[in-house]
């Protein structure tokens, strides 16, 4: 899931925000895929989707409008087949999973203050790492502090959306839901790395 994640994403940026059709329809391919391999991929990739349609300097909205519609035809076309005869079952393994049963919470309330700060923590020791956190908040500082004294246009900002919506649609989803297994967060922990790197890159001399 978190290579067709990765691949959804780079494919959407290397289209240059679904101007080029060939790695438009190649993205519908690997969300597709993703969707496959868990039903809600979906919501993994669609931040950083939407935020791609920013990235080039001139905009071409039909053109690309079009390609993105292309790219969500292909995604359904590669998951339906599998999905018409297992919707069903699928729906009611993702309700067990995310308030029945099978849900993993920290506690019975997931928006109380301590099951938040409990996430938090877990998702920083077991997920996310204390290093790459640190290496990212430096970073981003050092990295803020530039920006501050610069124009920040549209290409560069959603350069920095698409890794930030990478891991903050899943973290919130989360967060706020009553399982927290922070296993799921896999897939967006490679925008916290995009993100400290791009920071990191920021900074150099």
């Amino acid at each position: 899931l978190t290579l067709l994640v990765t691949l959804s994403v780079l494919s959407a940026v290397i289209s240059r925000g679904f101007r080029r059709r060939k790695w438009a329809v190649l993205c519908g391919v690997f969300v597709g895929l993703a969707v496959l391999t868990k039903l809600t991929a979906a919501w993994l990739v669609l931040g950083p989707l939407l935020c791609a349609f920013a990235l080039p300097e001139r905009m071409a909205f039909r053109r690309q409008l079009m390609n993105a519609g292309l790219a969500a035809l292909v995604a359904v076309a590669v998951a339906l087949p599998w999905y018409a005869v297992n919707l069903g079952p699928a729906i009611d393994y993702l309700r067990s999973a995310s308030s029945g049963q099978l849900a993993i919470g920290l506690t019975g309330d997931p928006l109380s203050f301590d099951a938040l700060r409990a996430f938090a923590s877990l998702t920083i020791n077991s997920a996310i790492g204390t290093i790459l956190v640190l290496v990212l908040l430096v970073a981003g500082a050092l990295a803020g502090r530039r920006l501050l004294h610069r124009h920040l246009d549209r290409p560069v900002a959603a350069r920095i959306a698409i890794p930030v919506t990478w891991f903050a649609v899943p973290l919130v989803i989360h967060a706020v839901s009553r399982n927290q297994d922070v296993r799921h967060l896999a897939p967006g922990i490679i925008g916290v790395a995009v993100l400290a790197a791009g920071a990191v890159a920021a900074v150099r001399p």
